[in-house]
């Protein structure tokens, strides 16, 4: 079962991703990594994408680039980790994601709609069970 949850974008402030200053990210990642190894878990990660990627297209390119920058750093360096990006397997498929939004259009795009909710976990859920 999931014992931990990182969420990246509580380590850096906006101004550190949109520079490009992942260092930190991956130091902190390689230590859940062997802590959670050490502990014979197992590792998912999972990029929940953000209500303004899909409200304004603004510095979509940028999110792209650390997206892509993290998932390969994981799949590289650490193959036995589930990486899951929510963002290609569920977002990019729905023609209105904003949708899957709690209040769209009211700027309160931190969290999801019931939904949302329901899309992404059951989609997690079903990548826990695959995983032998």
């Amino acid at each position: 079962m999931l014992n931990k949850v990182i969420n990246y974008s509580n380590f850096f402030s906006d101004q550190q991703l949109y520079e490009g200053e992942l260092t930190d990210f991956f130091k902190i990642f390689e230590l859940l990594y062997f802590d959670i190894k050490n502990n014979n878990q197992k590792l998912y990660f999972i990029y929940l994408p953000e209500y303004a990627r899909y409200s304004n297209n603004k510095n979509n390119d940028i999110r792209d680039k650390f997206r892509i920058q993290i998932e390969n750093f994981i799949t590289k360096n650490f193959p036995n980790v589930e990486y899951i990006d929510i963002h290609n397997e569920i977002f990019s498929k729905i023609q209105n994601n904003l949708k899957l939004f709690s209040r769209p259009g009211r700027n309160y795009g931190g969290h999801y709609s019931a939904e949302g909710y329901k899309l992404i976990s059951e989609f997690i859920i079903g990548k826990i069970n695959e995983t032998p």
